[in-house]
């Protein structure tokens, strides 16, 4: 097994017409003695959350509200080798407005939130230390839905044509005095290209001024309205070098474009489906990815998986 940790955690949850509530514990139980005191995950004791969406008179127009407070402890807190922060606490907020025009032949949602966050530190090189953070997030997500009749072999379908234009911008603020607990690196995928952050976690906001365009076509069984083909393809434009990295040495991302990214959904009968996703980084002519997988669901709840894996950075 290539596990190195095992989690331990509870969630409770609300989920209400207006608001979204949740708490959670979790901590992890490290197998692999190789990791070092300073890379073990912190602990966090509790995390809560709280997210609101209020509609307006004038419908499409939406304001949001995301809050959170996590207590995170280390593992090995107080040992005089440990070099990051044995415990501290953060609470982050997201206060936004959005107008969200959607109907059956598309949509238009632009959208301002400002993120901010804020620690208070103990032990470590920033022991009682209380950095912050705030940051504007600003972006437009737009598309189209296009859809046709058609038979095949004397069975009938939908075929839809779905493009989608997202643009991003977050202006540049610097985050290295930033601590780092529960934040990495979001894995480049077709839902990527659609997201307003390239860091999961809550200690990086990334910067950004970039156009996504993607295109999704379905093939829905008329009959049972079971979605049986779903096939796409996508990229993203990047208007100007990405400086927000993890860490101060992390090299800063200065490519103008991503790679492409296709991804495709068979679902062959009512037992069997088939999935891939591929990156495919033209500039240098590579295959940077390929993931594909064929799955097997019974109806006595038999469950046969089989998935290659294929990545390389080029080099």
């Amino acid at each position: 097994s290539a596990a190195t940790h095992l989690e331990q955690r509870a969630d409770l949850f609300y989920y209400g017409e207006q608001w979204e509530l949740g708490a959670l514990l979790q901590q992890y139980q490290t197998i692999d003695e190789t990791i070092l005191n300073n890379d073990l995950p912190y602990r966090k004791l509790p995390q809560l959350q709280a997210n609101g969406l209020f509609p307006t008179a004038h419908d499409p127009l939406e304001f949001t509200l995301g809050s959170e407070y996590v207590y995170f402890e280390h593992p090995e807190a107080g040992s005089p080798t440990l070099t990051v922060a044995d415990n501290a606490d953060r609470a982050r907020s997201a206060a936004g407005v959005r107008y969200n025009f959607r109907r059956s032949w598309g949509h238009l949602v632009p959208s301002y939130s400002h993120r901010y966050r804020y620690y208070s530190i103990y032990g470590g090189p920033l022991d009682q230390q209380e950095p912050h953070l705030a940051v504007p997030v600003f972006n437009v997500d737009s598309g189209l839905l296009f859809d046709r009749l058609f038979q095949f072999r004397d069975h009938a379908f939908i075929q839809t044509l779905e493009p989608r234009l997202y643009y991003l911008y977050v202006p540049y603020r610097d985050q290295n005095h930033l601590p780092l607990f529960d934040t990495a690196k979001n894995s480049f995928g077709f839902e990527q290209l659609f997201r307003d952050n390239r860091f999961t976690g809550g200690d990086r906001i990334g910067d950004a001024n970039q156009v996504s365009l993607g295109f999704t076509s379905r093939f829905i069984d008329s009959d049972g309205g079971l979605e049986r083909l779903n096939l796409g393809l996508g990229q993203t434009f990047y208007l100007q070098d990405r400086q927000v990295q993890l860490f101060p040495t992390d090299p800063v991302d200065t490519t103008d474009v991503s790679p492409y990214v296709a991804r495709s959904y068979w679902m062959i009968d009512n037992n069997w489906s088939w999935r891939t996703e591929t990156q495919i980084d033209t500039a240098v002519n590579n295959l940077d990815t390929l993931v594909t997988g064929l799955a097997y669901r019974g109806d006595e709840g038999n469950v046969l998986n089989l998935n290659y894996n294929y990545y390389d950075n080029g080099t």
